[in-house]
Parts: C-alpha cells; structure tokens; sequence
C-alpha cells in the first residue's frame, strides 16, 4: 500500500488518566519541577503503586501483569499470571476481571471511545471489546500468515496491527477488513526489520523495529523518519509517545528513555523512575502521566512526568 493511504487514518489518540498525587503509603511524592528546558533530564514524580484490589471482599493481586492501557476513566491490565484481563478504576480502589486472556497478551490498547484491543498472537487475531467486556469484532487477514504483537487505533479510523512474524504493520478499516499494510516487501527493501511496537499520535505511526533498534515514524504525507536507539536502548520492548510528541523507550530490563520531538540529540533520562524488575509495557496519557508495568514485579507504576517549558 502507498504510505499516502494513511492520511485519512492517522489521528491524534489523548487519553487522561490521573491519580492523587502521593506516592505509596500516603507519602506525598518529591515535587518536580513545573517544566524542563530541551535537552534537561526529566523527572517523575511517583503518583501510586498498584498489586491488586480488594474484590468482593477478597484481595485479588497481580501475578504478571504484561500489557496495560489507560482511558479517561480506567486503567485495564492484562495479568498473565492470572489470565484475565482487568478493568481497574481511577481510584486504583476497585477492580472488574472483563475477560479471561488465555495465552500472551502482545498488545493492549484502549480507544478514545473505550473499546479495548487485545492483539493475541497464538490466536492470530486481535480482538476489540467494549467497554463491558463483550466481544465486538475481530481482526485477522485472510491468508493467515499475520502474527499480531500489538495494535493502535483511535476509535473511528483504521486500525493498525503489528505483525510480528512479517515485519510489518497490517492495516485495516472499521469492517475488520484489510486494506493495506505498510513495510510489505514487494519490490524494494522493506523499511523494517522487526516490527514489534506501535504508538500514534498526532497524525503520526510510530514502528518500534528492535531487532533493528530504530523507532520510525510515519507521518500523514507518507514521509518516514528512523530515531536510532543503538547504544541507547538494549532490549526495547514498549513504545509511548506524550502529546508533546516526545517518544518514550522501555528496555525489557526496566530502563525507560524520552527522546524529544523533532530533536537530533541523545535521549534524556528520567529522574525518579522505581526500580523494575522486568519491564511488560509504557503508557503515557495527554496530562504527562506515564504508566508502567512491572511484569516479574507484579505492580503497575503511575508517575507524573515533567512537562517541557513552552
């Protein structure tokens, strides 16, 4: 498919999500800064630390939480130890199992319209929920060669799957039905090597190719920019982009790194980051809070990450 196919359906994606600001055990957290200037270090503040919620009177903790995704009102976690997806509120307080996930969960993602996408690879379908948990449709191509790893889309436009086994990313149209892909190896090198993350935003793809360590973005014309992560990022396994196009890494070892917008300079660390012990997967919504999932952990993180100055 011509990269110019997806002008149409390259959308801003926000999403917010936010929590009081303490850290765990009613501290209240280090303040941050209000913004930092290009090219300062960020820093994050801990908001809350989330194992598990009391659920009809009994305690129900994370074992594996893997991938996660966050809507305006809720955060949803795919827990392998448990095989469930779980659908936890705001308050971090309450929590709902919506679906058993048996199997890997590669992919998590919520729409601005609160339908949730799992991208099952050993199924070789992605299916989209709605927000009671119901099964709406299901996404997989005809040949049955596509492997999905994970899956974005904003809720009215197409939505892009990553196809794990073709270094590619498969596009398809609200019917569920294919209409392109992008990466394909036809009669030219394909761009990717591996295609293993998306994030969108802003009109803009982002391909998170590890075995290559590169990020490439696709913008709405169809042009294709590549951010190198060599000698940055080990094990890149998630992939999150804030509303100020920044792009946040997550290295499967725990380490995470933002690269600014449009900026052609080493990526900034981020000060106040927990310690991870196997990091599952990134979320970062349009206020600047980023999420993370600690898989061999069983936690999930949320932090407030400074803004940059105007």
């Amino acid at each position: 498919m011509n990269v110019s196919m997806m002008r149409p359906a390259l959308a801003s994606m926000c999403t917010s999500f936010v929590f009081a600001g303490c850290a765990a055990g009613g501290n209240a957290g280090p303040q941050a800064p209000l913004c930092i200037e290009a090219g300062a270090p960020a820093s994050a503040t801990l908001l809350q630390v989330f194992r598990g919620t009391l659920a009809g009177g009994a305690h129900s903790s994370l074992i594996a939480p893997e991938q996660l995704a966050v809507s305006a009102n809720d955060m949803w976690i795919a827990d392998r130890g448990r095989g469930e997806l779980v659908r936890v509120d705001r308050t971090m307080q309450r929590s709902v199992v919506m679906a058993r996930a048996s199997g890997r969960v590669a992919g998590l993602h919520v729409d601005r319209l609160r339908s949730v996408y799992l991208a099952l690879p050993a199924q070789r379908v992605v299916r989209q929920l709605g927000f009671d948990g119901r099964l709406e449709r299901e996404y997989r191509n005809i040949e049955g060669r596509m492997i999905p790893v994970d899956v974005v889309t904003d809720g009215t436009g197409p939505v892009f799957v990553a196809d794990g086994a073709n270094a590619r990313v498969v596009i398809f149209n609200r019917l569920g039905q294919v209409t392109g892909t992008l990466g394909e190896l036809v009669s030219r090198p394909s761009p990717f090597l591996s295609v293993n993350a998306l994030a969108q935003e802003a009109g803009r793809l982002y391909v998170l190719d590890a075995s290559a360590r590169k990020v490439h973005v696709v913008r709405e014309d169809g042009a294709m920019e590549t951010l190198d992560l060599a000698g940055t990022v080990n094990l890149p396994v998630a992939l999150a982009v804030d509303r100020w196009h920044r792009i946040f890494i997550g290295d499967s070892g725990g380490r995470v790194v933002m690269f600014e917008a449009d900026a052609v300079r080493a990526p900034s660390s981020i000060e106040g980051l927990p310690r991870i012990a196997q990091l599952g997967d990134l979320w970062i919504d349009e206020t600047g809070v980023l999420y993370l999932a600690d898989t061999a952990g069983g936690a999930v993180y949320s932090l407030q990450v400074t803004a940059p100055c105007p």
